[in-house]
C-alpha cells in the first residue's frame, strides 16, 4: 500500500459545523429583550394613567350633570355655584398642584380660572364665582357656567 493512501484513509470526510444552540441567546438578544420589556412597562404605565384620567373626567362630568339635574339654580343659586366652584377647585388642585391655587378666593380665583382657559380674553360668566355663592340672588346663566366647568374638566381634569 502506498504511504499516501494510508494518509488519505486517515482523513475524515468533510463535515459541517455543529448547530447553534438556541439557549443561551447572544448578548444582543438580551439587550433587545430588556428594551422590549422596558417599552412594554412604559406602554402599560401610560395606558393606566390615561385610563385613570378618563375615569376621573367621567366622574367629574357626571357630577356636573348631577348638579344640573338635582340643584335648581333659581331656587338655590348659592348651592349651585358652590358645587360648580368645587368642581373647578378639584380640577385645579390636581392640574396645578404647585401654583398656590388652593388659597385663591374671590376675584383672584376667577382670574386664575380665566387665565388657564384657552380663550383669549375673559370667559363670560365666571365673575359670578367670585361673590355669587354668598349673594342672595346672583344673576348668572347656569348652562353657560356648567359648560365652562365641563370645558375646564376636559382641559385639565
Amino acid at each position: 500500500m502506498n504511504p499516501q493512501d494510508v494518509l488519505l484513509q486517515q482523513l475524515r470526510d468533510i463535515h459541517g459545523a455543529p448547530d447553534v444552540p438556541w439557549w443561551p441567546p447572544a448578548p444582543g438578544w438580551w439587550v433587545l429583550a430588556v428594551l422590549v420589556l422596558f417599552a412594554l412597562f412604559l406602554l402599560v404605565r401610560h395606558a393606566r394613567r390615561q385610563y385613570q384620567v378618563r375615569k376621573r373626567r367621567e366622574r367629574l362630568l357626571h357630577y356636573i350633570e348631577w348638579i344640573e339635574t338635582s340643584v335648581d339654580p333659581q331656587q338655590a343659586p348659592g348651592e349651585f355655584l358652590s358645587d360648580l366652584n368645587r368642581v373647578f377647585k378639584l380640577v385645579a388642585l390636581r392640574a396645578f398642584p404647585d401654583s398656590g391655587c388652593a388659597e385663591l378666593t374671590g376675584n383672584a380665583w376667577v382670574r386664575f380660572i380665566d387665565g388657564n382657559l384657552p380663550e383669549n380674553g375673559h370667559a363670560k360668566g365666571l365673575d359670578v364665582l367670585a361673590e355669587g355663592p354668598w349673594q342672595r340672588s346672583p344673576e348668572f346663566e347656569a348652562e353657560q357656567l356648567a359648560e365652562l366647568a365641563r370645558r375646564w374638566v376636559m382641559l385639565h381634569g
